[in-house]
């Protein structure tokens, strides 16, 4: 399947527009007579897998991207749409087979279909109905991926039916599949429109180890040996985990909690300081939120026997610095009251987690798993997937991971931008075998949308992408991809050919200059006025030289300040042109300053001696 035109009739401030995605074809529609024309082109060339269509769309902000981005979802969206709008699209198949995809339960039909190709004239059915590809949401799932801290915009929420709008993909449920209910996940999860900074981390530290749930050792070796950046051929071995004690400390805000953990029998993970950092942070949170003594008889937990156990050994401490060096002396018996418990999560009180610190409920989370999962120590180290995966969704704040790949490589050591290509390749790969359906004949497309992919990339970095998620790609070569990439960076539009892409500007596709994209120069792309319509350089230095250009225009002498502020700034400019022109004006005007104090002293000296001669003749 191939998606050829995308017709927007009305959506947000795009109106009657068309848009062509396919490099083998030039789509028009023309409302005002309801014509289609369909003309393929001669020379083209295709230079991407069989199985991946690539369209990259580029434009300024608030060019129109991200609403045709949100208009390719929805139109191969399987859920229930509440809203209804007359933009559709074209696609192809591999039988030349044309269809028609729309948002809209009515009827299109065109008074006029133009087809350039004899052959392709004869794959159309002249049936309004037939031009409706029926089956095409059942079979498409859409992963879209937006890496920035923008929150997701509103328009699924706009367009699903009410049962759906609460729908949340939970990655931490291994076996959970949304494609039931809606036949879309979006990446990195801005799960109830909150960003979550760590648990993203963990999501992408699962999606490394549980992709060998699916890819073979084998299979995976040859994937990541195709990368041609070694940093991306990182192989994880291993899950390590250490405790941030500054982290620990800083979380811990009572002065004497402080001191109590600074003990070094308390500066390791173990099951006994699980235990004491929970009880540190339930009185912690006794601290924040109790105003009388009577409270601190609560504790905030629910069971009877702890209460009862609790309020008759500590009942009598009134100041609660004392009370905690108590506790932390019974910390053993205190174990044995929860051990005797079936969950430590169970015990809290209810309606407490927006008064009881976080890090309680997490400590408590991690603790039951443990007792679940029958260790008796906490692991400094895991290779399981599944021991990893339940392990990092309860982890406290405190406790640190780092990935360990061949060669005892620390995933820490790597850059930012490299862990953020490295974390994304896997989750796409991961993802894609995901949510394919072994069982299932009928799934064969993958509409695959990136929304400013290069962000947190350097230029290097930017430059591999389109590699990269080509060379993950291909190997799935049972499904066909159709893959959208939205981004201004000329860096990652070196790497597609201009007839992939769609250039926008005030929500219509336009024109360029621009003969070529593919292989071009970057500074080549970059100098076309569509990228930089104010030309390379920086507004503060060019506010600096017009600055210089001003002083050297007045027509009064130049100050010594004057002089002193053209001379620092033209210095250090770096375009070698522009310095020598402006060095040159400078020293035009010095001179020309010179030369009229000359001719001034000359003429003072002719005056004088006239004025000489005269008194001689007196």
């Amino acid at each position: 399947m191939e998606l050829l035109y995308l017709w927007v009739e009305e959506y947000k401030n795009i109106k009657n527009q068309g848009f062509n995605f396919s490099p083998r074809f030039e789509c028009n529609y023309d409302k005002e007579s309801n014509k289609l024309t369909i003309e393929q082109k001669k020379d083209y060339v295709n230079i991407f897998p069989n199985n991946i269509n690539v369209t990259a769309i580029v434009g300024e902000n608030g060019s129109g991207k991200s609403s045709i981005a949100e208009l390719l979802l929805l139109l191969f969206f399987n859920g229930k749409i509440t809203k209804k709008t007359k933009n559709w699209i074209l696609l192809i198949d591999k039988n030349n087979t044309i269809f028609i995809s729309s948002l809209s339960s009515e009827e299109i039909d065109f008074n006029n279909i133009d087809i350039s190709d004899p052959k392709l004239k004869n794959s159309i059915i002249p049936m309004a109905e037939k031009y409706y590809f029926k089956d095409i949401e059942k079979n498409t799932f859409n992963l879209y991926y937006n890496p920035s801290n923008e929150l997701p915009s509103s328009f699924f929420l706009n367009h699903l039916i009410e049962e759906q709008k609460e729908f949340d993909a939970s990655i931490y449920d291994l076996d959970f599949k949304p494609k039931d209910k809606l036949n879309i996940f979006s990446f990195p999860s801005k799960d109830g429109r909150k960003i979550d900074i760590r648990r993203n981390e963990n999501i992408s530290i699962l999606n490394m180890f549980k992709i060998k749930n699916f890819i073979p050792d084998d299979e995976m070796n040859k994937i990541l040996k195709g990368f041609n950046n070694t940093k991306l051929q990182f192989k994880p071995n291993r899950v390590n985990f250490e405790l941030d004690i500054e982290l620990l400390e800083r979380n811990l805000t009572n002065t004497r909690f402080r001191e109590i953990i600074k003990d070094s029998k308390y500066t390791s993970i173990s099951i006994d300081n699980l235990y004491t950092y929970f009880i540190l942070f339930i009185l912690l949170s006794v601290l924040e939120y109790s105003e009388e003594d009577e409270e601190l008889k609560d504790f905030y937990f629910k069971d009877k026997e702890i209460k009862s156990s609790l309020v008759e050994k500590y009942g009598k401490f009134s100041n609660i610095n004392e009370l905690a060096k108590e506790i932390i002396k019974d910390i053993d018996k205190f174990k044995d009251i929860i051990n005797k418990k079936k969950s430590l999560i169970e015990i809290l009180k209810e309606n407490t987690q927006g008064y009881l610190n976080e890090d309680v409920y997490n400590l408590a989370k991690l603790i039951d798993k443990l007792k679940e999962l029958n260790k008796n120590t906490f692991p400094e180290k895991l290779d399981n997937p599944n021991e990893i995966e339940q392990i990092l969704s309860t982890l406290p704040s405190f406790i640190k991971t780092n990935i360990i790949g061949e060669g005892e490589v620390k995933f820490s050591d790597f850059s930012t931008g490299e862990k953020n290509l490295i974390s994304f390749i896997y989750s796409l790969l991961y993802y894609i075998k995901f949510y394919t359906p072994k069982d299932s004949k009928d799934f064969k497309f993958f509409n695959i949308v990136l929304d400013e992919v290069e962000i947190g990339l350097n230029p290097n970095w930017q430059k591999s992408i389109i590699y990269s998620v080509i060379k993950s790609l291909e190997h799935s070569k049972d499904i066909k991809f159709i893959l959208t990439i939205i981004s201004h960076s000329p860096f990652i539009l070196s790497d597609i050919p201009r007839e992939n892409i769609i250039f926008l500007k005030n929500d219509k596709e336009v024109k360029t200059n621009i003969t070529q994209t593919f292989g071009s120069n970057i500074h080549t792309l970059l100098s076309d006025a569509f990228f930089m319509k104010d030309g390379l350089m920086g507004d503060f230095a060019k506010e600096k030289i017009n600055d210089v250009i001003k002083i050297l225009k007045k027509e009064e002498k130049l100050s010594e300040e004057d002089i002193k502020i053209c001379e620092s700034v033209i210095s250090i400019i770096g375009e070698p042109i522009l310095k020598k022109t402006l060095q040159g004006q400078l020293e035009l005007k010095i001179n020309s300053e010179e030369s009229e104090l000359k001719r001034l002293e000359k003429k003072q000296r002719e005056i004088q001696e006239k004025i000489e001669e005269l008194k001689r003749k007196k």
